[in-house]
Formats: structure tokens, C-alpha cells, sequence
């Protein structure tokens, strides 16, 4: 009731950085506790989340929102945890419920847009490139990439000891393979480097969907570990980060093989 643009801008950085609440406990928090009849909005404890479809490459970008007001006063706290950015606006004085929206949609409309080209910027500058095994008797590589009209860092080309592993088979089930990070990562002992969990994503971009309640849902969700190499899943990737922020080298561990960035 009493909040300030400066208690409610610290309270947003505290919470997208988990800096009161373990990292478990923030992300078990911004959870939709329930769904409504509107398939972009969803209920949590306490937010109001708004569900939108990003327009170049139809991502889904979860907005967490908490309203409050009085007569006379209306206050929007806005969080983006996926791009870890946000927003706060505060109205008072007539037709506060009207002003606090139009100001959010022309905030989010700026800012979402604005960050995701920024996030894609720095993606490419740190992960795109040609990864090859040292030895070159191996002949095993892969050439990360990103394309702004689809989600992730893309695999345009992946050569395991000769063989084309873009070729859909059993170990890979799909032409298509996408990087999207897990969160994970860990600082070597002794190193300034720090690696990076990822998780891979199959699609055969080419095969003819049937259609139907079933097949139309995200599969990939529920494909974690699907396909196993002696005990390790073949979506699991590790990219290593200099101190410089740039990918050095990426590991398909399932293939247990560490390609250096030679591009």
C-alpha cells in the first residue's frame, strides 16, 4: 500500500536474482498454481501470468504480474524471469486502471522485444562457431549457430568420427537439433572457466504431421533422456565459457568427445 518505485524496483531485482530465496524455492514459487478459461492467462500465488507469443519466432514468453490498488491508485510489478529483465509502474490520479495498462503494453511492447534481440546479440557472440576435436584423425565436429526466426542455438552442422549425425537415426531422431540452456553450470576447480549445462532438442522437420488432440502438443517436454549412451542422455551437452565470456569448447557427452572452438 505504501511502496515506492525504488521498494518495488528492489524487490524485483531480489526476487529475478534469488537473492533472498534460494534459486529451488524462486523458481517453485513462479508457478501458475492454477489455469483459467484464457489459454495465455494462469493464476500463482501471487502473480497473475500472462502467457505471449513473441511475433518473429512464436516463443512463449511467461509475464509474471502483481497488481495492487486503492482508489485513486493503480501499481503494476512485472517480472521476465525467462530474460531476466522487468518492469514497475506506478499511477495516480484519474482513470489510474486504464493508464496503469496502457503504460505496461507500451513498457512490455518496448522492452521484451528489445531484450530478447540483446540476448540473441550475445548469444552469438559467445556460442557461434566451429567446434572441432583436436584430433583430426577423428574427424568430429559441430558448428553452433543462431537464426532469429527460431528459438535456441542452433546445430547447422554435427560430424561425429565421419558420420553425419543431422541424419536422422536412433541416437539422434531428427534432422533438426536446438540448444536451450538448463540452468546448470559449475566453475572448474582451479580455472576461471565455467561450464554450462544445455539440453538438445530432436525435430524431424520434414516429416508430415498427422494432426489430432495428441500429436499436436510439445513431445520434446516429456523426450528429456530419451535415448541413452551408456548411461548418459544423448540431448546432454556441456559448453565450457572463458573468462572472457566466449564459448571455448563443447562436449556431447554422450559421444564423450571435447570439441575446441576453431572458428
Amino acid at each position: 500500500m505504501y511502496s515506492t518505485l525504488s521498494d518495488l524496483t528492489a524487490i524485483s531485482r531480489s526476487i529475478l536474482s534469488s537473492s533472498l530465496l534460494t534459486p529451488a524455492l524462486t523458481r517453485r514459487w513462479m508457478k501458475p498454481l492454477s489455469f483459467t478459461s484464457g489459454p495465455d492467462y494462469a493464476v500463482g500465488a501471487p502473480w497473475e501470468i500472462r502467457r505471449i507469443h513473441t511475433a518473429h519466432n512464436n516463443r512463449i514468453v511467461d509475464i509474471y504480474t502483481k497488481t495492487g490498488n486503492l482508489p485513486g491508485y493503480d501499481t503494476l510489478l512485472v517480472l521476465v524471469p525467462s530474460l531476466d529483465t522487468g518492469f514497475n509502474v506506478l499511477t495516480a490520479g484519474v482513470n489510474t486502471p486504464t493508464n496503469v495498462i496502457m503504460l505496461s503494453n507500451l513498457l512490455s511492447d518496448t522492452i521484451i522485444p528489445a531484450a530478447e534481440a540483446a540476448a540473441r546479440e550475445e548469444a552469438s557472440a559467445a556460442y557461434a562457431g566451429t567446434y572441432s576435436s583436436t584430433d583430426t584423425a577423428l574427424n568430429s565436429s559441430i558448428t553452433l549457430a543462431l537464426d532469429d526466426s527460431k528459438s535456441g542455438i542452433g546445430l547447422t552442422s554435427w560430424v561425429s568420427n565421419g558420420t553425419n549425425m543431422l541424419t536422422p537415426s536412433s541416437f539422434v531422431p531428427g534432422s533438426s537439433v536446438r540448444l536451450y540452456p538448463t540452468g546448470l553450470s559449475r566453475v572448474l576447480e582451479g580455472s576461471t572457466d565455467v561450464d554450462v549445462g544445455f539440453r538438445a532438442v530432436f525435430e524431424n522437420l520434414v516429416s508430415d504431421g498427422v494432426g489430432g488432440t495428441f500429436t499436436t502438443s510439445c513431445q520434446t517436454w516429456g523426450q528429456v533422456d530419451a535415448v541413452y549412451r551408456g548411461t548418459v542422455g544423448s540431448d546432454e551437452f556441456v559448453v565450457r565459457i572463458g573468462s572472457d565470456g566466449k564459448a571455448k569448447a563443447v562436449s556431447p557427452r554422450a559421444l564423450r568427445v571435447d570439441l575446441v572452438r576453431s572458428i
